[in-house]
């Protein structure tokens, strides 16, 4: 693994530190050593020096030149080290010298060593030799006493001998300090790689959890500051952990709310760009993928594929372009604009075609806040769009409009007809004119069961409507009220010569249900069926047991219902054409309140149960209902 920054730091700082100690110390060594040579070198020849003086006691006086010149160089031929005797009278004259000729050489009584010999009984110092032509250390001891000093005894040695062997004492010093300071340079790596290996894995640990691997753990034992931060570490991973996990539950539960919402959903930032788009909006808008024959996974799929594209790719009604794209408005005034602080709303209307027919929208947009920068003053805002699907309440309305208006229609019909038949009886001679006088009472007449026909519809529609209206469930035996309903519709039977046949299976011949719901069921639909008959034709009603409900079916083989309209024949007061119900003499029939199929349907969903139509031209009529037992 390749070391980090903090090793080098770490580990150049304690080598530093080492060496920069470690040179210190060999430094006070070799100094120390240099010093102690020195001195002791000092103290040697001083020792000699002394030594000598002792041997030559009080004959110094008597001896002459040439003896002490002799004298000196036994001395330093006997010497185990490179040693200079040198003999000096009082007034400075060299008397004799182990290295040198005595008489050859000037007065002494200026060199310092010889100076504080005398003054003081012992002096050294370091100089060079003019003699010798080179670097000595003197050591020199007076003779006599200090009153009458009889001479100096001065002994020498050369400073190479001395540096040669401070030079070997400083070698071993400097490989000892190289052996160290290698020594100190791992000792420096392994601190560096012990310390910095758990800072290393908290790194590694932190860099993890960033890229969002919330596994990841720091373990670092002891109980120091790292051990301290893995600690803390750990807790803040397992915190996130937490804290992201809730945020994740809340998304996906946000994602299926959203998802799941009966509205569409579009959200779109300040570059017109698709931010959010639910499955309900994208089948909504009948985007391509999103259709009936779609599932949620696919429709989810899409949703995921139109995020971050532009509006115009996702959305092709140019209404709702519009409303989704950012503009810069003002903050508007009271005149019905926007107002500084309130929320910008607006509602636009669209139709969207679609292979089931066009769908109704309503269409609300308002700014939404997705950042901060949508707060900076002067900033386009992004928007939020919900689509509602109102065209089943659309239908509702225009449904109500039309029964009002046909109901208004239904009965001004039958009121005209009856006043302008009153007000011309009114002007009649009812005894000139009898049967002018009967054929407007026989219209009247007609006319007012018309309307008794027609409020009495109305009234059971209401009644079948209206969800107080409770009605008690019995046991009911079904061939007994079809047998009433044969005799109510006997006359109707029999004028158009239609032949009515009952098949009523034994294990549905009792059921329990609404008698006064199942009787308006079956009655309109067998009334229905013998009016779009042909005369001699035949209407039968079915009975059958099923696991769960019981099926009764009204079939005709009358003209049959186009395909294309099955959908509006349950709608109040609609008719398929005015001339296809005929009478028994073959002259088209009075139509009727168009209200018999919208009872049916009401009926059918009070009793909770369903409704069949099977029907086409040419072929007669089926319809059946299944109630739940």
């Amino acid at each position: 693994m390749r070391s980090s920054r903090f090793f080098w730091k770490l580990f150049l700082a304690n080598a530093a530190l080492m060496g920069g100690a470690l040179v210190a110390a060999i430094g006070l060594i070799v100094f120390e050593v240099d010093r102690f040579y020195r001195v002791e070198t000092t103290r040697q020849l001083a020792a000699q020096a002394q030594t000598i003086r002792e041997l030559i006691g009080a004959s110094f006086e008597s001896l002459d030149a040439e003896r002490l010149g002799a004298l000196a160089r036994e001395i330093g031929d006997a010497a185990v080290a490179d040693l200079r005797v040198t003999f000096v009278a009082a007034d400075g004259k060299v008397l004799g010298d182990s290295r040198a000729a005595a008489a050859t050489m000037d007065s002494h009584a200026d060199r310092p060593e010889i100076i504080a010999a005398l003054r003081d009984g012992a002096g050294v110092s370091e100089r060079f030799s003019d003699t010798l032509k080179r670097q000595l250390t003197y050591a020199a001891v007076r003779i006599g006493d200090a009153q009458d000093p009889l001479g100096v005894v001065r002994v020498a040695r050369p400073e190479h001998t001395l540096a040669a062997n401070a030079a070997a004492t400083r070698r071993l010093v400097w490989t000892v300090g190289a052996i160290t300071l290698a020594a100190s340079l791992a000792l420096a790596w392994a601190l560096a790689r012990f310390w910095s290996a758990p800072l290393r894995r908290i790194t590694q640990t932190a860099r993890n959890l960033s890229r969002g691997d919330l596994d990841a753990r720091v373990d670092v034992g002891g109980v120091d500051e790292l051990a301290e931060l893995a600690h803390a570490l750990n807790q803040m991973r397992g915190q996130m952990q937490s804290q992201l996990g809730a945020l994740e539950r809340q998304r996906r539960r946000l994602d299926e709310l959203i998802r799941n919402l009966t509205e569409g959903v579009i959200v779109c930032d300040t570059q017109g760009r698709v931010v959010l788009l639910n499955p309900t909006a994208a089948r909504m808008l009948n985007l391509r993928g999103a259709g009936p024959g779609s599932n949620g996974a696919q429709a989810a799929e899409l949703c995921r594929r139109m995020v971050g594209k532009p509006v115009e790719h996702c959305v092709s009604q140019r209404e709702l372009q519009q409303l989704l794209a950012p503009d810069d408005r003002p903050a508007a005034s009271a005149d019905g604009g926007r107002r500084e602080g309130a929320p910008w709303v607006e509602e636009r209307r669209v139709t969207i075609p679609t292979q089931r027919g066009d769908v109704a929208l309503l269409a609300r947009v308002s700014d939404i806040e997705l950042s901060e920068h949508d707060r900076s003053p002067g900033a386009r805002s992004s928007r939020l769009m919900v689509l509602t699907d109102i065209t089943t309440l659309q239908r509702t309305i225009q449904m109500k409009t039309d029964f009002v208006a046909n109901a208004s229609h239904e009965l001004r019909t039958p009121l005209s007809a009856i006043r302008a038949a009153v007000e011309t009886l009114s002007q009649m001679p009812l005894s000139d004119e009898p049967d002018g006088a009967r054929r407007f009472l026989t219209m009247i007449d007609r006319h007012c069961g018309r309307l008794e026909e027609l409020l009495r519809d109305l009234l059971d529609l209401s009644r079948v409507e209206s969800t107080a209206d409770a009605f008690e469930t019995t046991r009911v035996h079904l061939p007994g009220l079809l047998e009433e309903l044969r005799t109510r519709f006997a006359a109707m039977l029999e004028s158009k010569g239609i032949e009515l046949r009952i098949d009523c299976a034994p294990p549905a011949r009792s059921l329990r249900v609404s008698a006064r719901l199942l009787a308006l069921t079956v009655g309109n639909l067998l009334e229905n069926a013998i009016k779009f008959s042909e005369p001699g034709g035949q209407v039968r009603i079915l009975s059958r047991r099923l696991p769960a409900a019981v099926s009764v079916a009204v079939e005709d083989d009358g003209c049959g219902i186009p395909a294309d309209e099955h959908d509006r024949i349950f709608e109040r007061f609609y008719q398929v054409k005015q001339t296809r119900a005929t009478s028994g003499d073959g002259a088209p029939a009075l139509r009727g309140s168009g209200l018999g199929l919208s009872i049916v349907k009401h009926a059918v969903v009070a009793m909770k149960g369903e409704l069949q139509l099977d029907s086409a031209p040419g072929r007669g009529t089926r319809v059946s209902f299944t109630i739940p037992q």
